[in-house]
């Protein structure tokens, strides 16, 4: 399937956001994704996002909305829940839109910390989107992954989408099958990074910048990777035949 993963900023008005669900359909769109959320909001504001899922819905687009966490003084999931044409979708036995919450990553220590409403359980597991879905960027690049932290990682960038030969070169990439078989956390703890570092992850692509961007972690990963080879591939072919 297609999706496209946006933060709705086409859909200022619902005139416009109806022109742009005419182009999606003919563009062959199977899903959109909507990104929103506090620090979305601050540029693409909460009617906005109404006026898109409007739209959306009127032309029968699935449509997927996740917000980030909230602070201790914001409520947009909250708010975007009670609007009344949600409240109307959600309430269909096979209703077009799914709303969820997205466990906040925060980037920049000046930053906030968000309260967790319960432990990222995904972090027990390994990564979903490698190998399994292709990624193009506005500015026509491809890309390995579709993760937040994706434009900090230099190793998840695969050039031109002409170059799309590197795609299933991957596949060669000792790493990138770890983090698909295992998970970038799970990693992170058999390189016996300290458990005060790990508990201030709250997100399996927190982790995933973390073990690719810190120098001391990559050193361990240079010096210890060798010897978990032999069970990673094992572990990775098993699940390509069981499909687990």
């Amino acid at each position: 399937m297609t999706r496209c993963v946006t933060n709705a900023y086409w859909a200022k008005n619902l005139f416009r956001a109806r022109d742009y669900c005419k182009k999606l359909i003919n563009s062959g769109l199977g899903e959109i994704n909507i990104s929103t959320g506090m620090s979305h909001q601050k540029y693409v504001n909460h009617g906005t996002i109404i006026n898109a899922i409007q739209a959306l819905i009127e032309f029968d687009i699935p449509t997927l909305v996740t917000v980030e966490t909230d602070t201790e003084t914001s409520s947009c999931f909250e708010k975007l829940r009670a609007e009344k044409c949600i409240q109307e979708e959600m309430d269909k036995e096979s209703p077009l839109l799914k709303l969820q919450v997205n466990s906040w990553v925060r980037f920049d220590k000046k930053n906030e910390v968000r309260r967790e409403e319960q432990a990222v359980s995904s972090l027990n597991y390994g990564c979903d989107n490698l190998f399994d879905t292709v990624v193009v960027t506005p500015d026509k690049e491809i890309a390995a992954c579709c993760g937040i932290t994706m434009s900090h990682i230099d190793e998840m960038n695969l050039g031109h989408m002409k170059q799309i030969e590197n795609y299933g070169n991957q596949v060669e990439d000792f790493l990138k099958v770890w983090i698909k078989t295992e998970g970038a956390f799970q990693i992170l703890k058999q390189l016996g990074v300290s458990e005060d570092k790990l508990a201030n992850i709250n997100h399996p692509c927190q982790a995933c910048a973390i073990l690719h961007k810190d120098k001391n972690i990559k050193k361990l990963l240079v010096e210890g990777y060798s010897s978990h080879v032999v069970r990673v591939v094992n572990k990775a072919k098993l699940m390509e035949l069981t499909g687990y």
